[in-house]
């Protein structure tokens, strides 16, 4: 089944769009199971996207190709901006997105039910790094405004995890800890 919506914002020539294929299992099985790609546009972000799933969990396309591919992902070849204003260049950027999507969505066109879990998986992976990164930069913050049980708060527990730099400023601020006791 596919379906496609237009519409025109209010007081403006912007057109959003989205073209969504969905393909129903052939079991009677409720809609969290409806496999889709959507196709979209938004002119006034300048976004152009490619999302797929199961159901109600959507991926982006580059969530794919990050696990998938194997180089940078490929950039456009038109600005967004004048695509807006020319159907070819516009076009020429959907079917752009749609042979990245043949070229890394194999598992996904195959039906592999474990790339669910291996994306899940690569947003946890980078959730915890960017958490990593937060309290990094809080301990950093402060180390240099000497407030040492922060420090201690901050990075024990992670010590497996912390660079050269974290796991000495840990030690300085437990050994500061304990000069004032």
């Amino acid at each position: 089944m596919a379906d496609l919506h237009t519409y025109e914002a209010d007081n403006n020539m912007a057109v959003f769009a989205s073209a969504t294929y969905i393909e129903k299992p052939k079991k009677l099985f409720s809609k969290k199971s409806n496999k889709f790609i959507r196709l979209s546009i938004a002119p006034l972000r300048l976004e152009i996207d490619l999302d797929f799933g199961w159901g109600e969990n959507t991926f982006t396309i580059y969530e794919l190709y990050k696990l998938e591919g194997n180089f940078k992902f490929p950039e456009r070849k038109y600005s967004l901006y004048e695509a807006m204003y020319d159907e070819k260049q516009l076009q020429f950027e959907f079917e752009r997105l749609i042979e990245i999507f043949k070229l890394c969505g194999k598992r996904f066109l195959s039906n592999d039910m474990l790339l669910k879990r291996d994306l899940e998986q690569q947003r946890q992976n980078i959730s915890s790094v960017t958490k990593n990164e937060m309290i990094s930069k809080k301990a950093e913050k402060a180390f240099k405004d000497h407030l040492w049980e922060d420090v201690v708060t901050l990075l024990t527990g992670k010590e497996n995890s912390l660079s050269s730099l974290n796991q000495m400023r840990l030690k300085y601020a437990k050994k500061k800890i304990q000069k004032f006791k």
